[in-house]
C-alpha cells in the first residue's frame, strides 16, 4: 500500500508525539543518509534526545520470491535508473571528485572476482539435509511444527 494510505501522518512527523526529533532522508542517497545518521547520533551524545529518521527508499525487488511487484507497481528500476542507490552514489562520489571511472571500473572487476570466487567455493559444499530447517529455529518446537516436520520428513 503507498504510504498516504498506511498512515494519515508521515512517519518521521510521529516523533514529535514521542518528544522526538524526526527527519526525513532520501534513503537511496548513501551520503545525505550518513549525514542524517551522523547528526543524530551526535544529538544524542549530547543529550538532546533520539531522532527518528524515515529513511524513503525505492524497493528495488519483490517482497519476496512468491511476490508480483507488478499487480501494485507500474514502472520498474530500470539500469541506469536515477533511483537505483549504485548510480546516485557513483554520481555523487564523481561529483565530490572522490572517484573517477577508472576506480568505479576498477572495483566492479573486482566485486565480480570475489562474487565468482565465492559462487564457485559455495558450488563446491553439499545441499545441507532437509531436516536442518527446523534446527535452531525455535527453543522448543510447538505441536504443531513438529508435525509439519513430521509431514515432510
Amino acid at each position: 500500500l503507498p504510504m498516504e494510505k498506511q498512515s494519515k501522518v508521515e512517519i518521521w512527523k510521529k516523533a514529535d508525539a514521542y518528544g522526538a526529533y524526526g527527519v526525513k532522508v532520501d534513503g537511496n542517497d548513501f551520503l545525505e543518509t550518513f549525514k542524517v545518521a551522523a547528526e543524530a547520533v551526535e544529538r544524542a551524545r549530547s543529550g538532546k534526545g533520539p531522532t527518528l529518521i524515515e529513511a524513503v527508499s525505492y524497493r528495488i525487488g519483490p517482497h519476496s520470491t512468491s511476490d508480483d511487484p507488478s499487480k501494485y507497481r507500474s514502472e520498474g528500476i530500470t539500469e541506469g535508473s536515477e533511483k537505483d542507490p549504485i548510480i546516485i552514489a557513483e554520481k555523487r562520489l564523481k561529483d565530490l571528485g572522490y572517484i573517477t571511472d577508472e576506480v568505479i571500473d576498477k572495483m566492479k572487476s573486482e566485486a565480480k572476482r570475489i562474487v565468482e570466487q565465492k559462487f564457485d567455493e559455495r558450488e563446491k559444499i553439499p545441499p545441507p539435509k532437509p531436516e536442518s530447517m527446523f534446527d535452531d529455529v525455535y527453543k522448543e518446537m510447538s505441536w504443531m511444527i513438529k508435525e509439519e516436520r513430521g509431514e515432510i520428513l
